[in-house]
């Protein structure tokens, strides 16, 4: 059975529609993939509520300071103060769900969720050797 021309071009159109965006997810997929290998994580990775939290630490000493990121920034923000305040303590910064090198979260994130975060971060005020 032939295809009119009309039906050719509607088929084409469909095939079209259906392979680009499985196209752009192949390239998304083998672009996040190269970019993990080409830029690993600066500090490490920390089990928070399921989800893997990038904490960096530098410095030693108690009380930790933490860092919390502005509304675009993340783990190397503020590099310069971090590394002035670390010569008397420790002092860590952290990257929020979604940001940097940590997990991303659901698609609705609450600040209650961001706090519940911050809070498993820090249920170990030292921030012993797993952190740094």
């Amino acid at each position: 059975m032939r295809l009119t021309r009309r039906r050719q071009i509607v088929v084409g159109l469909l095939a079209f529609a259906l392979l680009l965006p499985l196209a752009g997810w192949l390239y998304e997929v083998s672009a996040q993939r190269r970019d993990r290998s080409r830029f690993p994580p600066a500090g490490r990775l920390v089990d928070v509520n399921h989800r893997n939290v990038h904490v960096l630490c530098v410095g030693t000493g108690t009380p930790a300071i933490v860092f919390e990121p502005s509304g675009f920034g993340n783990s190397l923000s503020s590099r310069d103060a971090r590394t002035a305040l670390s010569a008397m303590t420790k002092v860590c910064s952290y990257d929020r769900m979604g940001t940097g090198w940590s997990d991303r979260g659901p698609s609705s994130i609450t600040v209650g969720m961001l706090t519940d975060d911050l809070r498993g971060l820090t249920d170990n005020q030292t921030f012993d050797s797993r952190f740094i």
